[in-house]
């Protein structure tokens, strides 16, 4: 957990395209306990203070795959499109291929694009 709270740490001044290239290094180990979400959310958001979901989400991942848990950032789409013609995209983590930490269940209802790192 201490390895993954200070990724998320010094993950907190990448961007986002850095931070989806880190989601992508191959794991060094694997951790087969309870991923510590609340505790990297919170220690990103005291780091960096307000960032957009998305940013955060991979970040999250980033953190959660160099403590050695195999976590994917997902990113999806409204279905159908708001009054302006417009999809929202939607970011949520996945471990073992379930959905965490998202008080929706996201991936029932959104058109799926794609997932960092890919399959």
């Amino acid at each position: 957990m201490i390895r993954a709270l200070a990724a998320a740490v010094r993950l907190r001044a990448c961007t986002t395209e850095q931070l989806i290239a880190h989601t992508e290094h191959p794991l060094r180990r694997t951790n087969h306990r309870r991923p510590p979400i609340t505790a990297l959310r919170l220690a990103y958001r005291l780091a960096s203070g307000y960032t957009p979901p998305f940013k955060e989400n991979a970040a999250i991942v980033a953190a959660l795959r160099a403590g050695g848990w195999p976590a994917r950032l997902a990113l999806g789409a409204d279905p159908v499109p708001d009054h302006s013609g417009r999809r929202h995209l939607h970011a949520w983590i996945e471990l073992d291929d379930q959905p965490i930490a998202t008080s929706l269940p996201a991936h029932t209802y959104l058109a799926d694009l794609t997932r960092f790192p890919p399959t």
